[in-house]
């Protein structure tokens, strides 16, 4: 399973869950783990310490807003919490206002009937992200090695330049 995490922010109705199992599903088919927090059972533990943490350990958050979770307090806060911590966007049952402070931003709209076209964009918007994240990290990588040959090279070259002086 990839390093790339995705937190799913969401109403706990039948209806949105439902949605929500579709999308982690569609992630882990490629590659991508989903975060669910109702689905990390932690007891004792103190639910938005976890859930803080958990956004923060991910590399992306998706909120699922519907006529459902537009009431709901916990996907409000986490929305709001990610969006000072990492990317973030909005999949929208059609017909739902967006809250602020998402208001004013693109996001993946979708029709409750037939969601299909709307979980597209997400799985697309998802695959993208992760891709750039891992050419990244690739590219870092690469950054590292073309520094670290440099460095020697420039060691190697400074003792060959004072070993011929020595003669």
């Amino acid at each position: 399973m990839s390093n790339f995490k995705v937190f799913i922010s969401h109403s706990n109705k039948e209806n949105d869950n439902q949605l929500v199992n579709r999308i982690a599903s569609g992630l882990r088919s490629t590659g991508i783990r989903p975060y669910i927090a109702e689905k990390d059972r932690q007891p004792g533990c103190y639910i938005c310490q976890k859930i803080q943490d958990n956004i923060e350990d991910s590399d992306v958050a998706i909120g699922i807003w519907t006529k459902n979770s537009k009431d709901s307090d916990y996907v409000k806060y986490e929305m709001g919490y990610a969006d000072g911590c990492i990317p973030c966007f909005l999949l929208v049952e059609k017909g739902v206002r967006v809250f602020d402070p998402f208001q004013g931003r693109e996001y993946i709209e979708f029709n409750p009937n037939d969601p299909t076209s709307g979980l597209s964009g997400v799985m697309e918007t998802l695959k993208e992200m992760k891709k750039k994240k891992e050419s990244d990290a690739f590219w870092g990588k690469v950054g590292i090695v073309a520094g670290v040959i440099a460095g020697a090279a420039a060691v190697y070259g400074a003792h060959k330049y004072l070993s011929s002086k020595k003669k």
